[in-house]
């Protein structure tokens, strides 16, 4: 199994800045919370749930999971209550809440490659050209 963890990474980036140009008011496309919340559209979540279960064979993946679950409702609430004109307490939670799972997700991708890298001794390079950073801008659901 071909694993792009730097792809893993650059799509929870985009949310992240999707995010925080919704709150700044600028002109971003809305997005389902529902839809976002269910954590089965993104590139990891597919991974996670896929047949081939080699991932969770290494120790951060189950903190990956975890992780990655929280990071979709939290977005997901973030969404709801920037829809329902909460806007501050949505900046409280993006800057709070929000940064810290984000942080550590982002960390426990890079642990789970290494982990990876050792066990099946491949590269961590992606497996895609660099995309341009309006591409990665664009969220992932």
């Amino acid at each position: 199994m071909k694993v792009d963890f730097l792809k893993m990474i650059s799509l929870h980036v985009a949310t992240k800045n999707y995010l925080t140009d919704l709150l700044a008011k600028e002109a971003v496309t809305s997005l389902e919370e529902i839809k976002i919340k269910k954590d089965d559209a993104c590139y990891l979540c597919k991974l996670i749930g896929s047949e081939d279960q080699e991932l969770a064979t290494f120790p951060a993946f189950e903190d990956v999971r975890s992780l990655h679950a929280n990071f979709h409702g939290i977005t997901a609430e973030i969404l709801r209550l920037y829809q329902t004109g909460q806007r501050a307490k949505a900046d409280q939670l993006l800057h709070g809440r929000f940064e810290m799972v984000f942080r550590k997700i982002k960390s426990k991708v890079v642990l789970l490659s290494q982990e990876y890298n050792a066990g099946s001794h491949v590269s961590i390079q992606s497996n895609r050209r660099a995309k341009s950073i309006w591409v990665l801008r664009a969220p992932h659901f």
